[in-house]
């Protein structure tokens, strides 16, 4: 009888470096729209406008959700997500704890590490699972620092896809997107992430081994994500959350579709709060008219 099950099932694993050599930053102060305040007109209005004003915010707020699902829903219809996560523990409290480098493995994985059944992988060097089965992705990443220690970009140095997710389906378009979730929201209970893509491998061939470049003699710039500022404390920890998301051929415009959306969805909400303002001054202008 083999040690090793041959029915085991692939998994997909992440493997960090620490320590960090980010500088703490100062958190971005997210100012959210405010749909609540009540003008004077609320109060002499006449009742059916006073409640229609009145549920107007909760209106666009729910409008906007259901139009958001919808869109996520088409443009997730051929679209296979995996989320990989690690809780990062404070190692210096003068700088943010961010991982210098990642590995993203899936393939089949021995129940305990046994380095002569196949290829070690763990933290920081240290090897806690043991590789049995033939690679199905393998991406390797660096961590950057901006120079001035207020930013992060993440770095592709190695990339292997076979060119299919879990249920077998062709895939021509692999993104990765990242969350960090501080340790109060990193419960059974929280709400869901909030994603950021830094990564998108396309035209690419399967069953092939890319190298991207090192620190020592130069990256492809190509594949390097966009310089971000993720909203985390020096002095607390938190959960580094990577969404793998497989997208099969087709469905190209659903993506857009979902790009456009996001990049224009706190404008709409703008709009949308202007014009419940510009109906309020209205209704105020007419009903000081009528009084005069």
């Amino acid at each position: 009888m083999s040690f090793f099950s041959s029915e085991s099932k692939s998994q997909t694993k992440m493997f960090i470096t620490m320590p960090e050599v980010i500088s703490k930053e100062v958190p971005i102060d997210t100012k959210s729209l405010n749909f609540n305040k009540m003008t004077d007109i609320l109060a002499t209005a006449d009742p059916v406008t006073t409640i229609l004003l009145n549920a107007a915010p909760k209106l666009v707020e729910e409008g906007l959700e259901l139009l958001s699902g919808t869109i996520n829903k088409f443009a997730q219809k051929d679209v296979t997500k995996t989320i990989i996560k690690r809780n990062i523990d404070i190692i210096n409290k003068d700088k943010i704890s961010i991982p210098t480098h990642i590995t993203i493995i899936r393939s089949d994985f021995a129940p305990k590490v046994d380095y002569d059944k196949g290829e070690g992988f763990g933290d920081n060097g240290k090897h806690q699972t043991t590789r049995i089965g033939a690679k199905d992705l393998h991406i390797e990443l660096d961590i950057r620092a901006s120079r001035d220690n207020e930013s992060i970009a993440f770095q592709a140095t190695k990339y292997y896809y076979n060119g299919v997710d879990r249920e077998q389906d062709v895939i021509d378009e692999l993104l990765l997107a990242v969350s960090f979730v501080p340790v109060e929201e990193s419960t059974l209970h929280t709400t869901k992430p909030t994603f950021q893509t830094f990564l998108t491998f396309e035209n690419l061939k399967a069953h092939t081994e890319y190298e991207f470049g090192n620190e020592e003699e130069g990256y492809d710039a190509n594949y390097q994500s966009a310089w971000m500022k993720p909203q985390i404390d020096t002095e607390t920890p938190y959960t580094l959350t990577i969404e793998i998301q497989e997208i099969r051929k087709g469905n190209s415009f659903a993506k857009l579709l979902q790009t456009v959306y996001g990049e224009n969805e706190e404008y709409l909400k703008s709009e949308l709060e202007a014009k419940i303002k510009l109906m309020e001054t209205k209704l105020k202008l007419q009903k000081e008219e009528s009084n005069e």
